[in-house]
């Protein structure tokens, strides 16, 4: 099995998130808390547009890592984004009918899931899937 980032990123021009709580009032690594579609899920709709994770506490905003495990497997994913409480990490997505996704929330490669004092989220495996028959391709 071959892990690769398939979005991480750090934007310059948005400022640092301050750090409003003490070293002790969280301690251990970033969770995730909700997965939309959920864990595990099955009759996803294909249509729809966008994934997110919700953490555990507010996280920085300026680091992510939707890693895939293998390419058949991968939803096309685009450029994520943060809610206002920097807690919830949004991905645009395209999916298809009938097919088996997973995604990692970092990965032991790929920790850019942080909080603001740097600890890394715990790694998770994400898998769903799409309702419908899969589309067959031409010749098949």
């Amino acid at each position: 099995m071959v892990l690769l980032a398939i979005t991480c990123g750090r934007d310059a021009s948005t400022p640092p998130l301050p750090v409003s709580e003490s070293p002790g009032t969280q301690s251990g690594a970033p969770r995730v808390v909700a997965f939309d579609p959920p864990l595990g899920a099955t009759e996803v709709d294909p249509l729809r547009t966008t994934l997110a994770v919700t953490f555990d506490r507010v996280m920085d905003r300026e680091g992510w890592a939707w890693v895939i495990e293998e390419k058949s497997t991968a939803p096309d994913i685009g450029e994520s984004s943060w809610d206002a409480a920097v807690r919830t990490n949004s991905v645009p997505v395209r999916l298809e009918p009938g097919k088996s996704y997973v995604v990692w929330i970092n990965s032991p490669q790929y920790s850019y899931f942080k909080d603001p004092l740097g600890r890394a989220a715990t790694p998770v495996r994400w898998s769903f899937a799409t309702r419908g028959t899969a589309q067959r391709s031409p010749g098949s």
